[in-house]
This record gives structure tokens, sequence and C-alpha cells, in this order.
């Protein structure tokens, strides 16, 4: 949405143009933080998974899969490349 100059992006609280930009970089902080701590927790317990089974396979599998989304969601939606991500 903010791509196309709309700001009606799930900004419930906020009503004019400016209080949206500014709920949207409180909210993207936010979910940044968010995401940061909770992709800290999944590699320590994928360890912890790995050396549980005493086999690395499943954790690798799923980090991998983890990594391929993030590299997938990196790209722009209005390329061939990142149009799974829409």
């Amino acid at each position: 949405d903010a791509h196309f100059g709309e700001f009606n992006i799930l900004l419930h609280p906020a009503v004019q143009e400016g209080d949206s930009l500014n709920c949207l970089e409180h909210y993207l902080m936010e979910y940044a933080r968010i995401y940061t701590e909770t992709r800290t927790q999944l590699w320590t317990q994928l360890d912890a998974l790995a050396a549980h089974l005493q086999n690395s396979l499943p954790s690798q599998m799923i980090g991998r899969f983890v990594v391929f989304h993030e590299e997938l969601y990196k790209l722009p939606s209005d390329i061939a490349e990142g149009e799974y991500a829409n």
C-alpha cells in the first residue's frame, strides 16, 4: 500500500496521513524487534533439536526453509522472482 501512496495499511488508531506514518514507523520498529528475537530463539531451538536428535538434518531443513522465505520476501513483488510473495 505504501508503495502506491496509500495509507490504509492496518493503522486503525490513526486518522490522518501524518499520524499513519508515525504509527507505521512504530509498528515496523516493534515488529522488527519481535522478528529478531523470535529468529534468534528459532536458531537456538534448532541447535537444541539437533543435539537432542543427534542428527542435524531436520534442523538444517527447517533453517533452509526459513532462509529461503526470508530471501524470497526481500524481492519486490512486481518482478517475476518476487511474484511468489504476493
